[in-house]
């Protein structure tokens, strides 16, 4: 059994298999969210694709819409936001899951 120290913790190389790093993943989410809403605001405006949904978003994301870049950039900050609770949230979840499945 091959053992590694990280903050005065050891864990098993079979404990460390499963583990998501919570932070990477709440910023990897973040970065799809707000790339998304970038795209989701920008083929509104220009390919008046996507009204329907940016105006559902625009409800809960407040000043979200395709009217302006600042708007659009509001938009993509709260998705990254948005996505980096989601991703922090299912990281740390899927962390718990597989450490009490062992």
């Amino acid at each position: 059994m091959i053992l590694c120290l990280e903050n005065d913790i050891m864990y098993s190389m079979r404990e460390l298999e499963n583990h998501i790093n919570v932070l990477n993943a709440g910023i990897s989410f973040g970065l799809v969210m707000f790339l998304g809403m970038l795209f989701l605001s920008f083929s509104s405006h220009f390919l008046n694709w996507g009204n329907e949904v940016l105006d559902l978003i625009s409800n809960v994301y407040l000043g979200y819409s395709d009217k302006t870049i600042l708007n659009a950039v509001a938009g993509a900050i709260w998705g990254f936001f948005d996505g980096f609770l989601g991703g922090v949230f299912i990281a740390f979840f899927y962390n718990l899951v597989s450490r009490i499945r062992r």
